[in-house]
């Protein structure tokens, strides 16, 4: 179509002729097609310009989603009722659902209500107060349970922005510290626990050790058929009952003496396996499954067989009504990765036992106190409660770790991990027990805290023909052995933990001074391994004990 302005300057030459139009005329219609000239240069550029925007704006709209899909977080374009109008692709596969399928349908759509409520109130914020509101959320997705961090804020328009990242890892990695943490706290508890107990059951053996003794003592004085006989033996029986359950508790905080050495470990559960099936009852079913070649490990074997009778008892009374206990044993090496799951946790080589029985299970609270001494779920006059305490104490002190695992209805599973050895099994060797006299005249340096304890053993001993010479710590004792005649002591008796100075510390004194000195620890408890019996002329005799017993031994080591 031809220009107005071009269509006009036609007509006013053919109106005036061969003449033209005025020259005023002229510059007029110069000026008017000089400006559509200008007009059509300026349009020209600006649909240049137009374009050059539009694609640059496409451009960098293709480069911001690509960017927002390279990104681990989510990013929505919601109304204020959350309904959503654009979602970045990077990451939805998280939300369980397509991107175009997650278009128009509304963020809180599908959650549970407390969920959908407290989203609902995060997104009203948002777009009331122009704040930045921040909600952290579960979700059920195909792969299993997610958790994400939500950040709303408005936008202008009655939009709203929402940026969700998946946190799942960081939660989960905070769920795995708080375990960690729980399980780091419990076994600091069991440790002064154990110190408690241990201390209670040395005093406790104190005490027993003159009762004991002193009934003895009465009962012997006794004529034949003096009606009061009956009730110092009752008196005797009670309390190796009471020494029994001090013995639990020493188990427990691992100050028990024991007597370790190498053992082929599938030995001893095959062994212990036998008696179960009478102990356990007929309507259990069990199960022996010992690994292919076992290693060695180097325990107490009398501590492992009551570590299995005791984990075999719980088991049992919590299967009223029957069920299956199972005994395993395999090789088992402790990584990094177990290492950092269980605080405490040493890497390294071992026999594992598990122990697996399809019984009532714990509870959450049951479990964080399992193996605490007196804690039982069991009814007054059924249990002491030291059966599991007494199962921590024996992993523990010989070197190994126990674990255990239950829910309410699903059953519990003690792993018991021991370290492993290459060392060579020993074989057994029978020695013929001398047959101890009952007196003797040698001299005696008895070294006792305890006076009572004190005043009863040397009571005994010199009544069996002894000189006694009498010391209340290692202190005095090491005084006494120095000022006095020393090569005329034939045998120094101490106990083990007294104040200023200990028993083990003295006994060092005096064999430096001395080195074919003989010694005899009596303890309530030692967890030392210097004190195993015949080394460096030392022995070991545990309170409570019978004067028969504290006679023997004496002559024994005399007459060694």
């Amino acid at each position: 179509m031809e220009p107005r302005h071009s269509l006009l300057r036609r007509q006013l030459r053919k109106h005036f002729g061969a003449a033209g139009p005025p020259a005023e005329l002229h510059e007029f219609l110069d000026a008017v097609d000089a400006a559509y000239r200008q007009s059509d240069e300026d349009r020209e550029r600006l649909e240049r310009s137009l374009d050059l925007s539009s694609q640059e704006l496409l451009t960098r709209n293709a480069e911001m989603r690509a960017l927002l899909a390279a990104f681990p977080d989510v990013f929505l374009r919601l109304d204020h009722d959350g309904t959503i109008r654009d979602v970045s692709a990077g990451r939805t596969q998280d939300l369980n659902r397509p991107a175009l399928e997650l278009l128009g349908t509304r963020i809180q759509e599908g959650l549970p209500e407390p969920l959908g409520r407290a989203l609902e109130l995060a997104l009203l914020r948002a777009a009331e107060g122009g704040e930045v509101v921040s909600i952290e959320y579960p979700l059920s997705v195909s792969s299993g349970k997610k958790y994400w961090e939500a950040r709303i804020v408005a936008c202008g328009g009655g939009q709203l922005l929402m940026i969700a990242r998946d946190i799942t890892e960081r939660v989960r990695a905070q769920e795995a510290l708080s375990a960690s943490e729980d399980r780091l706290r419990q076994s600091q508890k069991m440790e002064e626990i154990g110190r408690l107990a241990g201390g209670v059951a040395h005093d406790f053996n104190n005490l027993l050790t003159v009762i004991l003794g002193l009934a003895e003592v009465v009962l012997d004085g006794l004529p034949e058929g003096d009606p009061n006989a009956a009730d110092i033996r009752e008196i005797q029986e009670t309390g190796r009952r009471a020494a029994q359950l001090t013995q639990q508790l020493l188990t427990f905080s691992r100050r028990q003496i024991i007597a370790p050495k190498v053992v082929m470990f599938n030995d001893i559960v095959l062994n212990v396996a036998k008696l179960l099936r009478r102990l356990i009852g007929e309507d259990i079913e069990l199960s022996c499954r010992v690994g292919p070649a076992v290693g060695k490990t180097r325990v107490d074997p009398g501590q492992m067989e009551q570590l299995i009778v005791n984990l075999a008892v719980n088991a049992r009374d919590a299967m009223a009504d029957g069920g299956a206990l199972t005994l395993e044993t395999a090789n088992f090496t402790a990584d990094e990765a177990f290492v950092l799951a269980r605080p405490g946790a040493l890497a390294g080589d071992y026999v594992k036992l598990t122990v697996r029985d399809t019984g009532c299970g714990m509870s959450a609270h049951v479990l964080a106190h399992a193996f605490e001494p007196f804690f039982t779920t069991k009814e007054q006059g059924k249990g002491t409660g030291l059966g599991l305490a007494t199962c921590y104490g024996i992993v523990k002190q010989n070197g190994g770790r126990i674990d255990v695992f239950s829910e309410p209805g699903r059953g519990t599973t003690f792993e018991v991990l021991l370290p492993r050895v290459e060392d060579a099994v020993p074989l057994t060797q029978e020695t013929s027990e001398a047959v101890p006299r009952a007196r003797g005249a040698e001299t005696i340096l008895l070294v006792e805290d305890d006076e009572a304890v004190r005043r009863m053993t040397a009571r005994v001993l010199r009544a069996r023909g002894y000189q006694v010479v009498e010391a209340c710590d290692g202190e005095q004792g090491l005084a006494a052995f120095r000022t006095g005649d020393s090569g005329r002591l034939s045998l120094v008796i101490t106990d083990l933990v007294m104040p200023r100075m200990g028993g083990q510390k003295m006994a060092d004194e005096i064999l430096r001074a001395r080195p074919d000195a003989r010694i005899l620890f009596v303890t309530g408890y030692t967890d030392d391994a210097a004190l195993r019996q015949g080394e460096r002329g030392r022995a070991v005799l545990r309170k409570p004990y019978a004067l028969d017993e504290l006679v023997r031994k004496v002559r024994e080591i005399l007459d060694a």
